[in-house]
């Protein structure tokens, strides 16, 4: 039944949601039936919303269904998503041509604006000019996509005739603008020697764009959207396009050249350009930074061995050499080519400086003294005040320590400029002086000025004095000073200076003697903790006492990666590095041996506990570092807390109870020995077996044998996808029929009486719902099927089922990481919490090494953590009689209008997407990144999916015409198939198209009611139909399909899991057919390089299992390039 849309809203909500309709909402899009937008207020929301039968009725939009949620908490029925709709509503109306009928507007509601009237039919022959198509309706991206689409769409009608260009676009590279690489657009005419009259250079490059003249050519009009999404100028002067840091210039610059319209000069006046001549490509020069004596007794800098040579600082870099423009090899990177090339004549000191900035060699002189450099660190004290105690308070001091180098016997300040020490000094050594300045950071010091800033105060006019170059310790919060009346520097800063090579003085001068200890006997221990957990002490014995390292190791992990990185960089020279205990003492360990402690104990503590505290389940961990600490005290103990979790790792098989109806793989018998081997161990688990090897009927087997035992006390519970809920109630009825289940979903349930069933069974959006009754409840068994819904640990389904009291959890998915390693972490902490620490603590120790920097050691290091509580098989391995498999890739070219629609949308979403990318960076331009590609995608299924005014003039699909091919010899083979498509709307064309064709299909979305699903499914079970057109996320899970052979991916998908999934529907247990794949991809398109994303994707998965040795990242820049990239082949 369609109803006005507001009825999806309260009156409260509609009324909160008028201050976002006018300037609130932006980037709205409409693809088909789904809505996107970003709404801002205080803070900014995405808004992803689904309408269902949307039509305009007396004004007023009404719709059959309104699904969808936003960011904020509310996340349903919010008032953004409302201020969306009456976006959308006024969109429509505005399309919409005028009526007498007048529109009512709820009291609620805000009055919409008068929709306009429509525009007059213009004949078919007869196409509008580009600027006709900037309507109010449409955004910035679809008009600039129609404006490039208007010469593919006037090669439809037929041609005028038009005289040969007289003008041209010329480009200038102005070396007076180097090393910035400043290029300049102008309009010129060619003369017959080849040079330019009439030279008039454009104040706004966008000019070119907007207004198209005649002889603005594809080639031309697709340079200069590219030089303008690469310009790295954003101020008011847009005459200039500057490319220096742009990661394209060298190809833009090389693209400009094969124009054969490329200018160098040097002129001034930019108007009068007459007479300069184009540039060519010439052979490629090898810069050797060479010192040259001036005639003054000072140094400059010659890049080049060639007279002449402009050197332009990209990447890779390019020189102009007379009248030609040609690479340049050099040992310089663009920055510091750059640097390089505006350097003025400078004397001595200064070019030896500069040479090691640079990490050239330095001028050949002799007169330049060499003298070691001695980093000096002196001790002294100075009284500070707070304003909160008053001028009156108690007196207190701070340690302090000020900075300098010695050369022989000169000394200068760490603030001091210059590269001598002194006048007529020997020549500082700016590298080693910047490194030990830098070894001094991340150690609690801070900058002496931090005490002369409000509530603090320095009290002593020596400190003034030396307040730029000397450290303190940190300020305390709140102003508020210790009792002892002296704060004196942290010991590990003194050990970092002492590590770092300074040398430590008292205020006298005489040396500050620290006692340093060979640390080589370490021992640890595990001793009782509360709630369960475990303390771990590591110490050293001194004297025949023993020590606690554990505080320092502690201070040591909070540096993070920072700490790492530096231990890393130690252990491979050998180094042995000093640890500074409560004492003032220093004990020396190999930093190889303290990484790996660093390392293991981050991968325990969160910071959120004292100590060392560490998780039963972690214990079996503890074996990685026995090489490091050798002695264990307690280890009995601690072998026996071991053995209970050891039988996870080899569990043996277990038969099923009698009364079980149901038969186990040799597999399945070793699953459900598993699954009781958690339950004795008292710990939860994710049963990961691929999808299609019966981990439904396992965990039947190990409810009815905790029913036999006795053990099933406290009811069971299920909690499933609404798709697959009725499959369990159906299952467990066969299998385990001793067990009485019930299904809790639907309108029909009613107050449930768990004493009266062994099993429940019900759904995430019924737990929502009910979620104050379900958690009264004490259940044995919690059992969460489809685990990868609770992969987003802050969504509210997620949080129901931790609210969940279970002795027993569970967790079933086929695709236990889809994307990152954080949607393991959010399964295992739910199942164990604190076994994978944190998720700060697992994105430091875990994710980030692993999925940024293919960290091996990381990797096996958390495969080993999480084998225990982690059981997957996989159909080669253990499905041997399952049928053949067998994929195939259909290349599909795309040629004439369609191609051009495809670079024409890819040309406009580069562009945007540079801009978006330098003002927000990757991490924040995720709407933008995700509607150029999906609009990209649309291009390759069909035109008609891009949901913009014109497009709709490209009626070729190449997909479609090789799908039509594709069916009817399948179909006359004797197949029956499976078609899935991520687009609701492409299976909608793919229906009209076999119906021209005379082909029987049904089809399931996520419209289709859960009931009619199951009734779709018997109909083709039953073989009355040969096509089941089904859309990916609504019949990728939960279905049982296996009477289809054939398996038809029309689009591919980001993630290869969900592809798998959808595959699995058919290639399962019960399978007696052989199965083919058809995955039907655009050549050359962005289709083409998500394959290649997805074998990433499932590298990283298969590294967590130990399967394979690549390890994959996230989305980078680069793989946005790539999939960017022009269309090949």
């Amino acid at each position: 039944m369609r109803e006005d849309w507001t009825r999806w809203f309260d009156a409260h909500t509609l009324n909160r949601s008028q201050s976002y309709v006018d300037d609130g909402v932006e980037k709205f899009t409409q693809h088909g039936n789904e809505l996107t937008a970003m709404v801002v207020g205080n803070h900014k929301y995405e808004v992803h919303l689904t309408v269902s039968g949307a039509k305009l009725r007396n004004g007023r939009l009404t719709v059959e269904d309104l699904d969808g949620m936003c960011t904020c908490p509310v996340e349903i029925g919010c008032k953004h998503a409302a201020a969306v709709m009456q976006v959308y509503e006024s969109r429509l109306q505005a399309l919409a041509p005028a009526t007498p009928a007048t529109p009512t507007t709820p009291a609620t509601a805000k009055p919409n604006k008068p929709a306009k009237k429509s525009a007059p039919s213009r004949p078919p022959e007869e196409l509008p000019p580009p600027e006709r198509y900037e309507h109010s309706s449409m955004n910035a991206d679809d008009q600039a996509v129609l404006r490039l689409l208007s010469a593919s769409v006037a090669d439809q009608v037929p041609p005028r005739p038009a005289k040969a260009p007289t003008q041209f676009v010329l480009y200038v590279l102005d070396r007076a603008g180097l090393p910035r690489v400043s290029v300049r657009l102008a309009t010129a005419r060619r003369l017959k020697n080849g040079t330019w009259r009439d030279v008039r250079v454009k104040d706004d490059p966008l000019e070119l764009l907007v207004r198209a003249p005649a002889y603005l050519g594809d080639e031309d009009r697709l340079l200069i959207g590219s030089l303008v999404g690469a310009n790295r100028r954003r101020d008011y002067q847009r005459t200039v396009i500057e490319l220096l840091g742009a990661p394209t210039a060298t190809s833009l610059i090389e693209r400009m050249l094969a124009t054969g319209r490329l200018v160098f000069t040097e002129q001034a006046l930019y108007w009068d350009l007459d007479g300069v001549t184009t540039l060519r490509a010439g052979p490629a020069h090898v810069s050797v930074p060479t010192w040259v004596a001036a005639t003054d007794g000072r140094w400059r800098l010659d890049l080049g061995n060639t007279a002449g040579m402009a050197v332009i600082p990209c990447t890779p870099p390019l020189c102009v050499v007379g009248d030609t423009l040609a690479t340049l090899t050099t040992d310089l990177d663009a920055q510091r080519l750059a640097y390089a090339a505006e350097l003025p004549a400078l004397d001595t000191p200064t070019a030896y400086a500069v040479a090691q900035h640079l990490g050239i060699t330095p001028p050949a002189v002799e007169d330049v003294q060499s003298v070691p450099c001695v980093p000096l660190a002196r001790l002294w004290r100075t009284p500070v005040q707070s304003f909160y105690l008053g001028r009156n308070g108690p007196r207190h001091t701070i340690e302090v320590a000020t900075l300098s180098f010695r050369y022989g016997d000169r000394a200068v300040r760490a603030c001091d400029a210059g590269v001598r020490a002194g006048p007529d000094g020997p020549l500082r050594d700016l590298v080693t002086e910047a490194r030990a300045i830098s070894a001094l950071t991340g150690n609690g010091l801070v900058r002496l000025e931090q005490w002369n800033n409000y509530p603090w105060q320095l009290r002593d006019r020596a400190a003034q004095d030396r307040i730029h170059h000397s450290l303190a310790p940190r300020p305390p919060n709140g102003g508020v000073l210790s009792e002892t009346g002296h704060t004196p520097l942290p010991e590990k800063a003194l050990a970092a200076l002492v590590q770092a090579g300074w040398r430590v003085e008292r205020h006298d001068g005489t040396a500050l003697e620290r006692t340093i200890i060979d640390g080589d006997g370490l021992v640890a221990e595990v001793g009782d903790d509360d709630g369960g957990w475990f303390q771990l002490h590591l110490g050293i014995e001194i004297d025949g006492q023993r020590v606690d390292l554990a505080p320092a190791l502690a201070a040591l992990v909070v540096g993070g990666d920072a700490v790492l990185a530096s231990l890393e960089r130690d252990a491979l020279d050998g180094t042995r590095v000093l640890v500074p205990l409560s004492d003032g003492r220093l004990v020396r360990l190999p930093a190889e041996r303290l990484r790996r402690l660093v390392q293991f104990i981050a991968s325990l503590y969160g910071g959120e506990r004292s100590g060392l505290g560490i998780t039963p389940e972690a214990l079996l961990t503890l074996d990685d570092i026995s090489d490091v600490l050798p002695r264990w005290l307690g280890a009995d103990r601690l072998r026996a807390l071991a053995d209970r979790l050891r039988p996870l790792l080899k569990p043996g098989e277990v038969d099923p109870p009698v009364g079980f109806s149901g038969t186990l793989r040799p597999y399945q018998r070793q699953g459900l020995a598993w699954l009781q081997r958690l339950r004795e161990a008292g710990v939860g688990g994710v049963l990961a077996d691929d999808m299609g090897l019966g981990k439904t009927v396992q965990v039947l087997a190990h409810l009815a044998l905790e029913q036999a035992g006795g053990r099933l006390v406290q009811p069971a519970l299920v909690v499933a996808p609404a798709s697959v809920a009725s499959n369990w109630v159906r299952e467990a009825r066969k299998f385990a029929p001793h067990l009485r289940v019930i299904l809790h979903h639907g309108q029909e349930r009613h107050g449930l009486d768990p004493s009266a069933h062994d099993l429940v069974v019900t759904t995430y959006g019924t737990l929502l719902r009910d979620e104050a009754a379900m958690t009264k409840q004490a259940w044995s068994v919690l059992v969460c099927d489809e685990a990868q819904f609770l992969k987003n640990a802050n969504a509210k389904a997620a949080q129901a089922v931790r609210a969940l009291s279970a002795h027993c959890r569970l967790s079933l998915t086929g695709t236990p990481v889809e994307n990152h390693l954080g949607e393991m972490w959010a399964q295992l902490h739910w199942l164990n919490p604190g076994l994978l620490g944190s998720r700060k603590v697992f994105d430091q120790a875990f994710r980030t090494p692993i999925e940024k920097n293919g960290d091996r050691a990381r990797l096996e290091l958390l495969q080993r953590r999480i084998a225990p509580f982690l059981l997957r098989r996989t159909k080669n391995l253990v499905a041997t009689d399952l049928p053949a498999k067998t994929s195939s890739v259909i290349s599909v070219r795309l040629d004439g209008a369609q191609r051009d629609l495809y670079e024409a949308v890819r040309t406009a979403m580069d562009d945007r997407l540079a801009q978006a990318l330098k003002a927000k960076g990757l991490g924040r331009s995720r709407i933008e990144v995700l509607d150029a590609l999906l609009k990209l995608r649309q291009c390759c299924c069909d035109p008609r999916l891009v949901k913009t005014k014109g497009m709709r003039a490209v009626k070729e699909s190449a997909k479609l015409d090789a799908l039509a091919d594709l069916l009817p010899t399948l179909i006359e083979d004797g197949r029956r198939i499976l078609l899935f498509s991520q687009f609701t709307s492409m299976l909608a064309l793919i229906d009209e198209r076999l119906e021209k064709l005379g082909i029987a299909r049904i089809t399931l979305t996520g419209d289709t009611p859960v009931p009619a699903r199951q009734e779709l499914v018997d109909r083709f079970q039953r073989g009355e139909v040969p096509v089941f057109l089904i859309s990916l996320k609504a019949g990728g899970t939960g279905l049982n399909l296996t009477s289809a052979d054939t398996v038809v991916l029309y689009d591919p998908w980001w993630n290869p899991a969900v592809e798998d999934q959808a595959i699995d529907r058919a290639h399962r247990i019960g399978q007696d057919k052989p199965v083919f794949v058809y995955r039907l991809v655009a050549q050359g398109t962005v289709e083409e390089r998500m394959l290649d994303l997805q074998a990433r994707k499932r590298a990283l998965a298969d590294a967590l299992y130990g399967d394979e040795e690549r390890v994959a990242g996230d989305l980078t820049e680069a793989d946005l390039a790539a999939l960017l990239a022009p269309i090949t082949g």
